[in-house]
């Protein structure tokens, strides 16, 4: 049967995401058919990225080295937590069914997997939680093979972009705040967030100039 609508909104940028779905179709099948060699080259396209993809140990190693021994003992307390809570939960996890009414059943299966991945995100607000909800979950549920990806940190060659971000959320949340009072033209919305943003990425262009 053919749907009759009687009345249709029109598409514009923000409703019609098409096109953005087709891009997003093509970067996946590519990446599935390219392996690791479109992978690198969709990361230098649009992360300037022309690292490894998988780290080394030595690389991770080094990683490791950076960070403030404080901030370990704090991973390594939130790790212990998560990883005793999952451990009592996998004895909780069973089968089961119940006939709620009369030929409807419902229940629950669990069903294993032998991968698991998790997405860390990155930059200067990494979450770390990210890596210890899902890595250690996998790890202690027995998973085979348990990947975590994360992007690079390509906030580095524009320091201050983040600080202007955050800045400009402030000043939304400002003119969020004026308009419970009073009016506040888009326009000057969108002025002033780019006007913070584009100083920021001058004061980072001129930093690395400098440096």
């Amino acid at each position: 049967m053919t749907v009759e609508y009687l009345k249709k909104a029109p598409l514009h940028s923000r409703s019609d995401a098409t096109e953005k779905r087709e891009i997003v179709r093509i970067i996946l099948d590519e990446n599935e058919a390219g392996g690791d060699a479109k992978a690198l080259e969709y990361a230098a396209k649009f992360y300037n990225y022309e690292g490894e993809i998988i780290l080394t140990d030595e690389a991770i190693a080094a990683a490791s080295e950076l960070v403030p021994e404080k901030m370990k003992r704090d991973i390594e307390f939130a790790h212990a937590n998560v990883k005793k809570i999952v451990a009592a939960q996998t004895c909780t996890v069973s089968d089961f069914e119940i006939e709620e009414v009369p030929g409807l059943i419902a229940g629950q299966k669990a069903i294993p997997v032998n991968a698991a991945g998790g997405y860390i995100p990155g930059g200067q607000c990494s979450h770390i939680a990210s890596a210890i909800m899902t890595v250690t979950t996998a790890k202690v549920v027995g998973g085979n093979n348990t990947f975590a990806c994360s992007p690079p940190h390509i906030l580095q060659q524009h320091r201050y972009i983040e600080h202007g971000t955050f800045y400009s959320i402030f000043v939304l949340a400002v003119i969020m705040f004026l308009q419970i009072i009073t009016s506040v033209p888009e326009l000057i919305t969108g002025l002033m967030s780019a006007t913070i943003i584009g100083f920021a990425l001058y004061s980072s262009i001129r930093h690395n100039k400098r440096e």
